[in-house]
């Protein structure tokens, strides 16, 4: 999974392209994780997207 700010982007493919939910290429995953666009610019990281905070008892 493909996240930014929490926000599901896509999925990252083991050839290192990540897709949207349309299968369209929307860019690659550099090292460390991080996921850049066709120009270079970060959109994004791979992996799990952050915990929900607890609700309070």
């Amino acid at each position: 999974m493909v996240d930014f700010g929490g926000v599901r982007l896509g999925r990252a493919c083991a050839d290192g392209a990540v897709l949207d939910d349309a299968d369209v290429h929307i860019g690659r995953v550099r090292d460390g994780g991080e996921v850049v666009d066709h120009a270079g610019v970060h959109i994004g990281r791979v992996g799990a997207p952050p915990e929900a905070p607890q609700a309070a008892a």
